[in-house]
């Protein structure tokens, strides 16, 4: 993808950089600015997308892992999530499991907001501090 010449040379660079080197998702985030660069699924060598969103009233957080285990969405195999993708959700709610030593452990959000996406799966091992699901908060 050639970048319009209007764009500041960094971003040129950037996109350039990127396209070389195989990634296929990149963001980046300053303030309330937010730039993602993106591959278009299913072709290798596609085109960079970009979108940028800028002055937005919201913000990008992660709600991150307390412990170390197993990361459950929900109570039990058959059991609704507690929370899902697109669910408003407050400060002290609770978002998941995390079963360590035999223990299940309840995941409770530290903010409030939107949930964006999850950034691991059911059932996946995690670590301290791993990133669990994306928030757009209301500023």
């Amino acid at each position: 993808m050639s970048a319009p010449s209007s764009w500041p040379s960094a971003i040129r660079a950037l996109l350039a950089e990127l396209a070389a080197s195989g990634v296929e998702e990149f963001e980046f985030a300053v303030a309330d600015t937010r730039l993602r660069i993106r591959r278009q699924p299913g072709r290798a060598a596609a085109p960079l997308a970009m979108t940028a969103v800028a002055a937005s009233a919201a913000v990008s957080a992660t709600i991150v892992a307390p412990l170390a285990g197993i990361f459950y969405r929900a109570a039990s195999p058959g059991a609704e999530p507690f929370v899902h993708e697109g669910d408003e959700i407050a400060p002290g709610q609770p978002i998941g499991l995390i079963e360590a030593m035999k223990v299940f452990n309840e995941v409770r959000a530290d903010r409030g907001g939107r949930v964006v996406r999850f950034l691991v799966e059911n059932g996946q091992l995690v670590g301290v501090g791993d990133p669990l699901l994306e928030l757009e908060e209301a500023e």
